[in-house]
């Protein structure tokens, strides 16, 4: 079955629970809210495992010490249950409670969101400058959900390649693969932009029917690509901006008390993620190595090109969808904390 097919059917099934049971997340007599989860990647993938270890398990064990009986966090899937694109409406429409993804899933809706690439800082400190309080006012009023945290990933995108590169001038002509959020980046650096599926990516760069692909490297083992991946360029850009939000309608059900007790293990959550991830792409770049896996640094001038360019496609694109609301992110950036 397609992932369009089982999304229409857990739509069925869904508004047939909520005919008979009522809404997903209610509270009854005995104060009873239950937030169910869902998450742009796989159960599988490191990002969606910590998620529901380090945040899922956290808010779970905080709510039964100090609030017995009164939450419970269920994961329901991933993009095996709801398409990844699709994801953001069953948010909406309350079909689920909380999401875990990248913004770059619903830009569609949200194009701002693609400026958070550009962040250079902690997910703290972008609560401390304010700049929470603006994404929760655009997610309120564009996708009815609460924005909780930027979980802070710490570490960027990078060009796994099957040839070496030298400088900028060799990616022109070459087939890459990118995202939504990368696609122009590809095509300023004079590149051809290639769509292909996650699933179908190890299989394009074997045939060679693209010469190279944008991953942070953190996803190549889980995505199955360290094989096939023969060099990784350096150096990273962007901040990839993994969030949480929750349902607007559930999140003003909740009662105060849970609502911060969500709010302080989602900003534990943040920093536990910066310590985790820094630790994970060190020890997978050394099992990269051992997998014949080679290192290519540009030269500093041409690093310096590439963060420019990546840089400027990014504020261009954005300021070109949605130029209020892109500035204002930026904005934010420039402050300090």
């Amino acid at each position: 079955m397609s992932s369009s097919k089982k999304f229409c059917v857990f739509l069925v099934l869904f508004s047939a629970a909520v005919f008979v049971f009522g809404p997903v997340s209610t509270a009854g007599a005995e104060e009873k809210y239950t937030i169910n989860c869902i998450a742009g990647f796989a159960k599988s993938t490191q990002v969606t495992t910590f998620f529901i270890n380090d945040f899922m398990k956290s808010v779970q064990m905080a709510a039964d010490q100090k609030y017995p009986g009164q939450l419970k966090m269920v994961f329901k899937g991933g993009p095996e249950l709801v398409p990844i694109n699709e994801q953001i409406v069953a948010l909406q429409k309350g079909m689920v409670d909380l999401m875990y993804s990248a913004p770059g899933f619903y830009v569609s809706k949200m194009p701002e969101l693609d400026m958070m690439n550009l962040t250079t800082l902690k997910p703290w400190e972008e609560r401390a400058v304010g700049l929470y309080d603006y994404l929760d006012k655009l997610h309120n009023e564009k996708v009815n959900a609460h924005f909780l945290v930027r979980n802070g990933i710490g570490r960027g995108f990078q060009f796994g390649l099957i040839k070496p590169v030298e400088k900028l001038e060799d990616f022109k002509g070459m087939g890459i693969r990118g995202n939504p959020t990368t696609v122009q980046i590809v095509k300023a650096l004079g590149a051809n932009p290639v769509q292909v599926a996650p699933a179908d990516v190890y299989t394009a760069l074997e045939r060679g029917v693209v010469q190279a692909h944008i991953t942070p490297p953190i996803m190549l083992r889980t995505l199955g690509l360290v094989k096939v991946t023969k060099y990784l360029l350096s150096p990273q850009f962007f901040d990839t901006p993994n969030v949480l939000i929750v349902n607007l309608d559930t999140w003003k059900k909740l009662p105060k008390h849970l609502q911060d007790l969500m709010t302080e293990e989602a900003d534990k959550h943040a920093r536990n993620f910066v310590a985790y991830n820094t630790d994970l792409e060190k020890n997978e770049k050394e099992f990269f190595k051992s997998q014949g896996m080679k290192f290519i640094d540009l030269p500093k001038a041409e690093a310096d090109k590439l963060l420019k360019l990546t840089s400027d496609t990014m504020i261009q694109v954005v300021t070109e969808k949605a130029p209020n609301e892109g500035r204002k992110i930026l904005e934010f950036y420039q402050k300090k904390p």
